[in-house]
């Protein structure tokens, strides 16, 4: 994974402490320096787990997909929650080694 163009697009999260609400925070900025609401992404943490290769893969007109992997050799996150516009959310139930989300009608 890696950047596509003059932007990153991706990031790694961690070490994450287990029992741990962590708070991720996605703002967009567009081709004329506008900044979208932030997703914010809700991460709670069972045990010890770490987000690897988080990245934004695909973006249109109110939506952006994300991709992530948690390490290797360590407990996945069973859920996440993902909050856009300041109030809407949408929990994730990915319990494998690689999640992914498209989240539409962004403002």
């Amino acid at each position: 994974h890696g950047a596509q163009g003059d932007y990153d697009n991706y990031a790694t999260i961690g070490p994450l402490e287990p029992n741990t609400i962590y708070i991720i925070e996605i703002i967009s900025i567009g081709q004329f320096g506008q900044n979208s609401a932030p997703a914010t992404l809700y991460v709670i943490t069972k045990e010890a787990g770490r987000i690897v290769d988080f990245q934004q893969t695909d973006s249109g007109d109110g939506s952006v997909t994300l991709e992530w992997d948690t390490a290797k050799g360590v407990d996945t996150i069973q859920k996440y929650t993902i909050i856009t516009d300041s109030d809407f959310a949408t929990d994730i139930r990915c319990p494998l080694s690689h999640c992914s989300i498209t989240i539409d009608y962004l403002e």
